[in-house]
């Protein structure tokens, strides 16, 4: 939020408040007026106030009258409610406005994060995170303004009341300060709830996101009833802590109105009765602490949400925390500015931290540049974590990676990512255009688009699109086969241009014939402008036009061929 904002903000709730006190406290001369019979001299002779606005009627040339006082307190009234407008618009702007910084940094904190912090992170809890938690913590700042607005019509309001009768407005707030303490329990209680309400939300949405995620499994199995009745599991949790949630804030009203109003008329009884005060003071008293009363239950209801959202705001601050903490630094380093002989694998080993066994158990290879090079091997030996230490994604335990003869550790990580192209295994295009999932990352023509096209055997496809480059790829590319996402996918890597390509099993989704096109364009590429090509493959296709085949078995990587 800027300084700014803020006291724009401020200020516009202030004339707000200033432009409601006057309008409510005009309601006074217009009583008295009539009190006094419409006499000019006995109406100014009551106060100061009544004489300056005797006086300012004749210096303007008007004859004071009910008429007049009360287009006064219209005018006031009116111009509270033009004020009010802009502030309620300004307030909402303010509090997405300050929902979406929220949720930008927390995006930006998450994915700045390392590799193991992001992969223990739960999906539910990351677009909870994203989307409520962050819009909660912003509703704060809108509730801060809403107390600062109630705090000063409070004031306001009691100034009125204790001029028109000091000693029952000071019993008055006394006992609304005392009610107010003696509900304090309800806050509290509404804290608890709300931290439930957090934890039992993100749960939540990790199921629909689950749910919808294995759709394809869901149907195949036949299991729709099941996963329907296990969202209406997690839904009731949900209503049931949010109906919990508006019982607390319901019952605050239930039973501070009644006591508050009880005070009330029993002043009122004491001024008419006891202490015999005049009509408009019993009228103004009555009408301030009317107006007193929905103020303070709203000071009731807001330190309930505040409460409630706490959590929210703990949730927040922890994640923030933690992102920091586990912050990737990928500008720290040197620049790795031209690859010049291979990369080298020097008695690494690695292992998970779910795993008691190493992954890769003091590995030693070379990958020399301007080759083909093959990773095989059986499924979970290694290969994709060969694949991630190379990018840096994760980093040996014992041993080290080397870019010519430096450690991987020494250049910094957005260098390195600068220098390899990668297509991993799941292929994720995004909802956007095919030329924005192409030039992901990059700038380029559609000139070197459409050459890229070629290569991959998509260019036919996308020329008989209706919008060509321009076309949307759907939600989760449902629009699109297997293979053609993953020939998209290769696409992008060629399009980025950078000496080492990485693929971690780029034709399991391509027919044979399609396979041996892709293996040409590597081929081409690799011959024409000497790029190194590291892929994961399990078909002979890939292996066979391989200068170096590696295969990783019980931890061990080895050459098998080298050509």
């Amino acid at each position: 939020m800027k300084t700014k904002d803020a006291g724009l903000c401020v200020l516009l709730n202030l004339m707000v408040l200033v432009s409601e006190a006057l309008g409510f406290a005009s309601l006074y001369p217009v009583m008295a007026f009539i009190e006094s019979g419409q006499a000019e001299n006995e109406f100014a002779s009551t106060n100061q106030l009544h004489a300056q606005l005797l006086y300012w009627h004749k210096f303007f040339g008007f004859e004071i009258s009910v008429v007049s006082l009360m287009f006064i307190t219209f005018a006031l009234v009116s111009l509270r409610q033009a004020l009010n407008y802009f502030a309620i618009i300004f307030n909402e702007k303010l509090k997405m406005q300050a929902g979406l910084n929220l949720g930008v940094l927390v995006v930006e904190k998450t994915l700045s994060s390392d590799s193991n912090y992001i992969g223990k992170t739960n999906r539910g809890d990351f677009i909870v995170t994203c989307d409520h938690e962050c819009q909660a913590v912003a509703t704060i700042v809108s509730i801060h303004i809403i107390l600062f607005r109630l705090l000063v019509s409070f004031i306001a309001y009691f100034l009125v009341a204790l001029l028109a009768s000091p000693m029952p407005a000071f019993t008055s707030i006394l006992i609304f300060l005392i009610i107010s303490w003696l509900m304090s329990s309800f806050v509290q209680k509404a804290h608890r709830t709300g931290k439930l309400s957090v934890e039992i939300r993100r749960d939540f949405v990790h199921a629909i996101s689950e749910i919808y995620g294995a759709w394809k499994v869901i149907k195949l199995y036949n299991t729709e009833e099941r996963e329907a009745q296990r969202f209406s599991v997690f839904g009731k949790k949900f209503v049931d802590v949010r109906v919990k949630l508006a019982g607390i804030s319901g019952l605050i009203q239930l039973v501070f109105v009644p006591a508050v109003l009880a005070t009330l008329l029993s002043i009122t009884y004491i001024m008419i009765e006891v202490m015999q005060l005049s009509i408009p003071v019993i009228l103004i008293y009555t009408a301030t602490m009317i107006r007193l009363m929905p103020i303070s239950k709203d000071f009731q209801a807001r330190f309930a949400m505040l409460a409630q959202y706490d959590p929210s705001l703990s949730k927040l601050r922890n994640v923030i925390m933690e992102a920091d903490q586990n912050a990737e630094k990928i500008n720290d380093g040197k620049k790795l500015v031209e690859f010049k002989t291979g990369i080298a694998f020097e008695n690494v080993s690695f292992k998970y931290n779910s795993q008691e066994n190493f992954t890769l158990n003091n590995v030693n290879i070379f990958l020399p540049k301007g080759k083909i090079i093959s990773i095989v091997g059986r499924s979970g030996a290694g290969k994709s974590t060969f694949i991630d230490l190379i990018t840096g994604i994760i980093r040996p335990i014992e041993g080290r990676v080397t870019v010519d003869n430096v450690p991987l550790e020494q250049y910094s990580l957005s260098s390195i990512r600068r220098n390899v192209a990668v297509v991993t295994q799941d292929t994720f295009l995004f909802n956007e255009s095919i030329r924005d999932n192409l030039c992901y990352g990059s700038k380029v023509s559609d000139t070197k688009i459409n050459e890229v096209l070629k290569l991959v055997g998509m260019s036919d496809f996308v020329s008989r699109l209706p919008l060509g480059l321009d076309s949307i790829v759907a939600d989760s590319a449902k629009n699109l086969s297997g293979g053609q996402k993953q020939r998209f996918a290769i696409a992008r890597a060629f399009i980025k241009n950078t000496p080492v390509i990485v693929l971690d099993e780029p034709t399991s989704a391509l027919d044979k014939n399609s396979e041996a096109e892709i293996i040409r364009s590597l081929q081409f590429m690799c011959q024409r402008d000497e790029k190194t090509v590291i892929m994961v493959a399990h078909r002979p296709a890939a292996s066979d036009v391989s200068d170096i085949i590696i295969n990783i078995a019980d931890g061990k990587a080895g050459v098998v061929t080298s050509t």
